[in-house]
């Protein structure tokens, strides 16, 4: 954009060629001699004048360049056809390119990303059609010479009185950027479950999220502008408020369970916290308060409680509180000089009513006896669910051993009217076993103990006997040694096997996992199901040397496994508590593992909640230690233990394995399905896995997709299966 500096030198060519004609003119005696001066002097005075508006347009064209090349903004000056005549410097370092690469091309070939070039394109269309329309605005995205990746804003307007255009370009990039994080960080408080709610420093409520309306039962337009007193219950005094008041406008963030009160007059307490905020200069301008709403939590917190002391399928005490309610009336009972007494009641064939009728139908056998018993005790008598199909009945004032006699001949006839299931009538028939104290035990576990002892001589009885306890130790010492000897030689003589049920993901419905079942082939009565056994194993103390079995089993089939190159699931043994009393059990375990050449991925291992809890820091190093070796960890039966949940946070786990009791009824029952989602939730804040045990309907599975469980078992998909089927199983898996 140099200035030409010949105009000065044509002007004045062409006043001497004028002159010269003049001369030639007189010279000759032309006329009108005077009016050709005259014209010389118009035309001096023309030239004088275009000579001043040329220098002007060239001081604007160096004003104008000065201004382009010196622009805060890149700048382009866009030929009709689009190609570029002129960049300036900004040009050069908002794209890598220099000028030479820039100009002489088309505009959207240079950097523009292919995917919005025809946005620039556009441009030339509307200069075309609508040669007098306002600047443009445009979005795109330019790739750098450095290969970077920016988000330019551009204007773009026609040059009066050409054809060319100037462009303004603006590196928005980090903008964006910052517009993007911020509507993450708006959407992610619109859509949280805690309540968001800014005040300005008076107090003035200026916005509030989603769930301050869903919480508070207000809409928005009632809460803006008004003071957060909107919600005050009434249940804090004067002073609650002036700390409150006190610790923010000292700068610092406060904190407090507080009662807040709905539209509809209902209370509600919430976790609260407000967090003054601050200018540039340090003056508090706002206040966010956020409230987590505190209800599901302790309703949750109550349930588990619940269920610490009362079986979930029958709503009767569990085992936990009828041994807590014979220890309150031991001493109670002895200070009356009477008589209390335990009696456990065991329902004959309820292994076959399952088996028959399916455990939905078993579980409303339960239900129905838990009711029958109930109704034939008297106020401050406790009926309890002690086990899968025991129950326990504690007498707490009795004058003399006929009246428990008298009981006794109660349950049988409450039981002997039939329970219809699917059509049937079916009759139930007892077994009783009764201890007393103070003569039989004044120790409430031994109580119960000695009253399931005499129940195994009222089974051998017949049906619908009742037996008090003995301390016939000769007699005891017998059946235990009995009962010994033949899981001694069913170890001995391979009786055992294991039996393998699959677990599978809740979505995809692929195989997830197998889990490990003992089953004792007795070659006198076939296979028989681990319920009737284990006990055994676990009273005389050879569930220690049979879990021993089972863990060296599962990496023998493991190992085989692999070594077809099948593509392996976790395979799943369960430990019982004896096995973990053991010293060595750690020892054990790894060394078992290694001697196998399993990968330990392989493997995973599951314990009950009662059995972690038993020894939590023992528990925690051996738990740890196989971690370390790449097993996985498992809870069983989660929701029927003890009260504290502690152990999920300080326990290396991966699973946990939601109880068939919650599972059972959880179509049908609100409360189950509230659990389970609770449990869902809070095994993925903690980042655990969760297993559905006892699926059996589509129902059960479709509810426990909706409340995104991870895992299911169940006979829904299929029984307990030898190792050849589900080895064809392994096989098939993609």
């Amino acid at each position: 954009m140099k200035r030409n500096d010949k105009t000065g030198s044509s002007r004045a060519d062409a006043s001497a060629a004028l002159k010269k004609t003049i001369r030639e003119l007189r010279a000759s005696g032309a006329e009108r001699v005077e009016e050709l001066e005259a014209a010389n002097t118009s035309l001096r005075q023309e030239l004088v004048e275009r000579g001043r508006a040329e220098e002007a347009r060239h001081a604007s064209e160096e004003r104008y360049h000065t201004i382009f090349e010196n622009s805060q903004a890149a700048m382009l000056i866009i030929e009709e056809d689009m190609t570029i005549s002129l960049a300036n410097a900004k040009v050069e370092l908002l794209c890598g390119y220099s000028r030479s690469e820039i100009e002489g091309r088309e505009i959207w070939t240079v950097a523009v990303v292919p995917e919005d070039q025809d946005r620039i394109k556009s441009y030339h269309v509307l200069r075309r059609e609508r040669p007098a329309a306002a600047p443009s605005h445009y979005e795109f995205r330019i790739r750098n010479k450095q290969g970077t990746i920016k988000d330019i804003y551009a204007i773009v307007a026609l040059i009066p009185g050409t054809r060319k255009s100037v462009a303004s370009l603006a590196d928005v990039t980090d903008q964006k950027k910052t517009e993007q994080e911020m509507r993450k960080l708006s959407l992610a408080v619109q859509g949280t479950s805690d309540s968001v709610f800014i005040t300005d420093r008076s107090g003035a409520i200026e916005y509030v999220n989603n769930a301050v309306l869903e919480m508070s039962g207000y809409s928005r337009e009632e809460l803006i502008g008004q003071k957060p007193g909107i919600f005050k219950s009434e249940k804090h005094d004067d002073a609650f408020y002036k700390e409150l008041w006190d610790t923010v406008l000292a700068g610092s963030t406060y904190r407090n369970i507080m009662t807040n009160r709905r539209k509809n007059g209902e209370l509600f307490d919430v976790y609260h916290t407000i967090t003054p905020l601050k200018d540039e200069t340090g003056e508090i301008t706002h206040f966010i308060a956020i409230s987590k709403d505190l209800t599901l939590q302790r309703l949750l917190k109550e349930r588990v409680s619940y269920l610490a002391y009362y079986d979930g399928l029958t709503a009767l005490p569990n085992l936990a509180l009828f041994l807590d309610r014979i220890k309150l009336e031991v001493p109670r009972t002895e200070y009356r000089k009477r008589h209390l007494a335990v009696l456990v009641v065991d329902i004959d064939r309820f292994t076959f009513i399952n088996e028959m009728f399916g455990s939905g139908h078993g579980d409303e056998v339960l239900r129905e006896v838990g009711r029958r018993l109930s109704a034939i005790v008297r106020e401050g008598d406790t009926v309890a669910r002690l086990g899968r199909d025991h129950f326990g009945i504690l007498l707490a004032d009795v004058a003399q051993s006929q009246d428990i006699v008298f009981v006794a001949n109660k349950i049988f006839s409450a039981l002997e009217h039939p329970v219809r299931l699917a059509g049937t009538d079916i009759t139930i028939a007892a077994y009783i076993g009764i201890s007393v104290s103070p003569q039989d035990a004044s120790d409430a576990a031994a109580l119960v103990k000695n009253a399931e002892i005499a129940l195994s001589k009222s089974k051998k009885r017949g049906l619908n006997t009742y037996q008090f306890f003995t301390a016939d130790m000769d007699r005891q010492a017998s059946i235990f040694a009995t009962r010994q000897k033949s899981l001694f030689y069913a170890l001995k003589n391979n009786e055992f096997v294991l039996h393998y049920q699959p677990y599978f993901n809740v979505i995809s419905e692929k195989l997830a996992g197998i889990e490990c079942l003992i089953r004792w082939n007795s070659p006198e009565h076939g296979f028989i199901h681990p319920s009737s056994f284990i006990p055994a194993l676990e009273d005389t103390r050879m569930i220690i040397n049979v879990g021993k079995w089972v863990v060296k089993e599962a990496c023998r089939q493991i190992r085989a496994w692999e070594d077809k190159g099948y593509a392996m699931v976790p395979v799943t043994t369960n430990l019982s508590a004896v096995q973990f009393k053991q010293p060595d059990v750690g020892d054990f375990l790894e060394t078992t593992i290694k001697e196998s050449g399993i990968d330990p991925r392989n493997l995973a291992f599951e314990l009950t909640e009662s059995t972690m809890m038993q020894n939590p820091d023992m528990i925690r190093l051996l738990l740890t230690r196989l971690k370390k070796m790449g097993i996985s960890i498992s809870t069983d039966d989660f929701g029927t233990g003890y009260s504290s949940l502690s152990y999920l946070k300080n326990l290396p786990l991966d699973n946990l394995k939601i109880d068939i009791s919650f599972i059972r009824d959880i179509a049908n029952n609100a409360d189950d399905g509230a659990i389970v989602s609770s449990i869902v939730a809070m095994a993925r804040n903690l980042r655990l896995k969760t297993i559905a045990e006892g699926v059996e309907t589509a129902e059960q599975l479709k509810i426990l997709r909706m409340l995104k469980c991870d895992m299911v078992q169940g006979y829904y998909f299929c029984k307990p299966l030898p190792v050849e089927t589900v080895e064809a199983m392994l096989a098939k898996k993609d």
